[in-house]
C-alpha cells in the first residue's frame, strides 16, 4: 500500500512494520470491543468492573511481550490516558481535575524504567479515574456538578454565590446550602480553594508578577492574595515560584 502524499518517509516507514505486527498479531492498542467496554466503566464510574477487565486481558496472554522496547509502551500509555481523561470528563470529572490528574501520570510514568511498570501503571490510572467518576457521580448531585464546572471554567473572572447561582438556574441560598451538604465546604471558601490551585500553575508556567496573578485570579489586592495563599500552602506566592525553580536547578524569578 503505497503512503498518502502528506505522510512523511520516515513516518510511512514506522507504519509499515506497525501495520506488519498487527497482521502478526502483535497489536499495539486493546481490542476495540474491550477498549470499548473500558471507556465505558470509565465513563460510568464503575473501578471494580474497569480492574477485572484489564485483569482478565493480562490473563489472555502475556501483553508485555508484545511490546518489545520500552518507547513503545511509553506510547500505548499516553494513548490509553489521552481517551481515560477524555471519557472522565464525559462521566463527571471537571476538565481541569482529569487533564490535571492525566499531566501527573505522564510526568511518573518518564521516571519508570521497564516495560512491566509503564504496562502496569495504565491498569492504575483507569481505575483512579473510574474511582473519581464514581465519586462524582455518588456524592453530586447535576446542579453541583454543573456549580464545580461553571466555577473551573471561570476562574480568571469574578465569581460571586449570585453569578454561579443564576449560572445554575437556582437561588444563591439554595445551592450554597446543598453545596456546603454535598462538598463539606462552603461555596465561598471552594472558589478561593480553586483560585488559589490555579495560581500555582500561573507561578511555574508563566512570567506574571505577583500583583499580575492576584488581578487575573479577581483578588481584591496583592497583599489578600499572598495573605490568602500562605495560609493554604505556608509559604509566600513568591517563596512557592522560587521554590519550584530551584528545586529543577532554574533561574529563579525576581
Amino acid at each position: 500500500m503505497r503512503g498518502a502524499d502528506s505522510t512523511p518517509p520516515e513516518v510511512f516507514r514506522q507504519y509499515q512494520v506497525i501495520l506488519h505486527n498487527r497482521r502478526e498479531g502483535l497489536h499495539m492498542h486493546l481490542p476495540m470491543e474491550k477498549e470499548v467496554q473500558m471507556l465505558a466503566y470509565i465513563k460510568n464510574g464503575e473501578p471494580e468492573k474497569f480492574k477485572k477487565l484489564f485483569n482478565d486481558l493480562a490473563k489472555e496472554g502475556d501483553p508485555i511481550e508484545i511490546y518489545q522496547q520500552l518507547q513503545f509502551t511509553r506510547y500505548l500509555f499516553c494513548a490509553s490516558i489521552a481517551l481515560f481523561c477524555r471519557f472522565a470528563v464525559d462521566g463527571g470529572c471537571t476538565h481541569d481535575e482529569a487533564y490535571s490528574l492525566s499531566d501527573a501520570y505522564i510526568m511518573h510514568m518518564h521516571t519508570l524504567n521497564t516495560v512491566q511498570q509503564v504496562f502496569s501503571l495504565i491498569a492504575v490510572v483507569g481505575a483512579d479515574y473510574a474511582e473519581r467518576v464514581q465519586s462524582v457521580k455518588k456524592n453530586h448531585l447535576p446542579i453541583v456538578r454543573q456549580c464545580i464546572s461553571y466555577i473551573s471554567e471561570n476562574l480568571f473572572h469574578k465569581l460571586t454565590i449570585k453569578s454561579i447561582a443564576r449560572a445554575c438556574g437556582t437561588s444563591e441560598s439554595y445551592l450554597s446550602a446543598l453545596f456546603h451538604k454535598k462538598m463539606g465546604i462552603n461555596l465561598k471558601r471552594y472558589i478561593t480553594e480553586a483560585k488559589l490551585e490555579a495560581s500555582t500553575e500561573l507561578l511555574i508556567h508563566s512570567e506574571f508578577t505577583i500583583s499580575e496573578i492576584a488581578v487575573k485570579l479577581s483578588f481584591p489586592s496583592h497583599s489578600a492574595f499572598t495573605s490568602k495563599f500562605k495560609n493554604k500552602f505556608g509559604i509566600t506566592p513568591i517563596e512557592y515560584r522560587n521554590q519550584y525553580f530551584g528545586t529543577w536547578g532554574l533561574s529563579k524569578y525576581k
